[in-house]
């Protein structure tokens, strides 16, 4: 439940060892690299060059690469599905394939074959194209290489539309023009017409000014119909060409998954050229600055053992730089830094939130689902995805534990898909179930709302206080008693006072009001005058008067967790309602059994995912919103090692 110790370093490497270095480094993810612009080095030092040389030539090479194994999907089963979307490998068969000399002949190959169906294709296009365009002339049985040689006729064959093409045929009869019509339909008038070479500027003139869109048949040797015969027999010999190159293909398929370890090997190969060049040096020696985990310096140290001529040193970090923060926490807190990673990590040196944040969050889950059957359904499922889950499983624990958590208020509140198991126990006699539920239910939220209104005003209550005192901590853990004291100590008591007058002024004596009203001037004055403790003391008294303003925010804060609340009784309302109309429809005859299971299961499956949604926004807004605010800032940069990083397998560590 702390932010990690960071120790910045610089890594000086003789250019022998550079790669190696990195690609060690790489396996273990034990550095933070910083980037050019960030090193201290480079701005300090102008005769440390960075060379930044791109690797274009393996960059092209993992494109194609890339190409070639979405080609090799069609080919192949992808041995991946939505909860394991990285095909599972081992330490041992990622390292043979990286080093399989011979797979790159087979990528090539690969390549080849996908290259020439691309050509192919692309060709088959091009001639369906023509063909589309000529089938629609095939009435015209003339050749085509034949028209031109007519010394006194001017051929035209086009398109018109529809529109035009009854005055354009008017015009034309005042010439010795001769129009055939091939095809029309409602976009064009096909038609191809003959006309006196002294008189073709004119017509062509009409025909221009009247949308005409002319055939270019001059490409073309013979008749359509020889040309659609040419142009289908050719079709047919692509496509038998296209098929032979995806019969080669078929042949590499089953190494797909070696192509796609090969891609993530040279991937993270790409990475480490593009570090070494982007880090600071001269003629003999690389530079390599960042972060470490100051408690894993000794796996630093243990590494570099191999190295001959690299070693590092401790630096101190420049004034005002952003140190990146890693956070560790015990087994039971763990899950949900999920959670606090929807918010952003906290700066250096700061709390880290997610032990506090932890149980108040599974329990407010729980208390805006209060149903014990839902909560039992989301543990079996959490079991499923935590099994089934490829990568990051925080969240599924996390979502875990706040099952639990609902499984308990849901017990509590009587919630077992709303009183449908409660009611079955009545029905059918069953005294055990019935007395069991009775035994475990505090109160009903639908019959008692004012208890659980209560319930979460002190819910409430406690996380600020909490938040306010975590708040109070952290200043004394920094050495700034004044803030702790006046800014979080002092509201924890003015608040308190306030609540007592406010709450129970009936349950204490008068003296003991009169102290308490002492203490809350004296509470008030002490926060107006000393909050703001820079500038003139007219900045001061109205900075404080701000400050103070803000007892209207702890009450919005405060009503805010009545939203705990609102949303059991919406949970608890809609399973009622569901159960209510399945009892109804069970009354109809023969397929009342049947209507009523259908209501139960999608009624009750759309209320526990709709409820479980809201618990989980309204959770996540009490702590960003109302419960972060009072001791935790965020913003800090997240630590991010340089490691290696896959996108097509998953490597597991488990195997060998």
């Amino acid at each position: 439940m702390a932010v990690v110790d960071m120790t910045k370093i610089l890594i000086a490497s003789h250019k022998s060892e550079a790669d190696k270095l990195l690609a060690e480094l790489q396996e273990t993810g034990l550095l933070h690299l910083l980037s050019s612009k960030d090193s201290a080095v480079c701005r300090n030092y102008d005769q440390l060059a960075c060379r930044a040389e791109k690797p274009r030539k393996l960059e092209e090479k993992i494109s194609e690469l890339q190409k070639d194994i979405s080609f090799l999907e069609e080919f192949s089963e992808t041995p991946t599905s939505l909860m394991q979307p990285k095909v599972p490998v081992s330490r041992k068969q990622y390292r043979e394939v990286a080093e399989n000399s011979e797979l790159e002949e087979a990528a090539e190959k690969v390549n080849s074959a996908r290259k020439q169906i691309d050509k192919l294709r692309a060709e088959d296009y091009e001639l369906k194209l023509k063909y589309d365009d000529l089938v629609k002339w095939k009435d015209i049985d003339i050749p085509l290489d034949e028209l031109e040689k007519f010394e006194n006729v001017k051929f035209f064959i086009g398109t018109l539309p529809p529109r035009n093409f009854g005055t354009v045929q008017k015009q034309l009869e005042e010439y010795d023009v001769v129009l055939d019509v091939v095809c029309s339909d409602k976009k064009c008038v096909r038609f191809a017409a003959a006309a006196d070479k002294s008189q073709a500027a004119d017509v062509q003139k009409i025909l221009r000014a009247s949308e005409f869109e002319a055939f270019v048949h001059t490409d073309y040797r013979g008749t359509i119909a020889e040309n659609l015969e040419y142009i289908e027999q050719k079709r047919s010999t692509i496509s038998d060409r296209i098929k032979a190159e995806r019969r080669k293909a078929e042949d590499l398929a089953d190494k797909n998954t070696d192509f796609q370890i090969l891609h993530d090997y040279l991937r993270n190969k790409a990475d480490a050229m593009y570090a070494l060049s982007d880090a600071p040096g001269s003629d003999s020696v690389s530079f390599f600055e960042g972060w470490i985990k100051t408690n894993q310096l000794h796996c630093l140290d243990a590494m570099l053992e191999k190295f001959e001529s690299t070693g590092y040193t401790k630096i101190e970090p420049e004034e005002g730089e952003q140190v990146p923060v890693a956070i560790e926490n015990s087994k039971w807190a763990r899950p949900f830094e999920a959670i606090l990673g929807l918010y952003g990590s906290p700066q250096y040196k700061d709390v880290d939130p997610t032990a506090f944040m932890a149980p108040f969050f599974a329990v407010f889950f729980g208390l805006c689902l209060t149903d014990a059957a839902y909560g039992i359904i989301m543990i079996l499922a959490s079991i499923f995805f935590i099994k089934k889950f490829q990568g990051d499983k925080k969240f599924f624990r996390a979502l875990a534990i706040c099952s639990v958590c609902t499984v308990v208020a849901g017990a509590m509140t009587g919630g077992w898909f709303g009183t449908l198991i409660y009611d079955f126990a009545v029905k059918n006699d069953v005294g055990w179930l019935s007395g069991a539920i009775d035994s475990m239910t505090w109160f009903d939220p639908l019959v008692e709302p004012m208890t659980f209104l209560y319930l979460s005003l002190a819910m409430g209550y406690i996380q600020l206080m909490f938040g306010l005192g975590v708040g109070c901590w952290d200043y004394l853990r920094k050495g700034d008693v004044a803030s702790a004291v006046i800014n979080k100590l002092c509201w924890i008591l003015l608040l308190n006072a306030l609540i007592i007058m406010g709450g129970f002024s009936e349950a204490i004596s008068p003296a003991m009001g009169s102290v308490l009203k002492w203490i809350t001037i004296a509470l008030l004055a002490v926060i107006g005058l000393f909050s703001v403790r820079e500038g003139s003391w007219v900045v001061r008294i109205a900075g404080g008067l701000f400050e103070l303003f803000g007892l209207i925010f702890y009450l919005g804060d405060l009503l805010s967790y009545l939203r705990l609340m609102a949303l059991g009784m919406a949970t608890a309302g809609v399973a009622m309602a569901v159960n209510i109309m399945a009892e109804t429809t069970s009354q109809t005859p023969l397929i009342g059994w049947l209507a009523t299971l259908l209501i139960l299961v999608i009624g009750h499956t759309f209320n526990l995912l709709q409820s479980g949604l809201g618990a989980f926004v309204h959770t996540l807004r009490l702590q960003f919103v109302e419960y972060f605010p009072k001791f935790f800032s965020g913003g800090g940069m997240e630590f991010s090692p340089f490691s290696r990083n896959t996108r097509y397998v998953h490597i597991e560590e488990y195997k060998n």
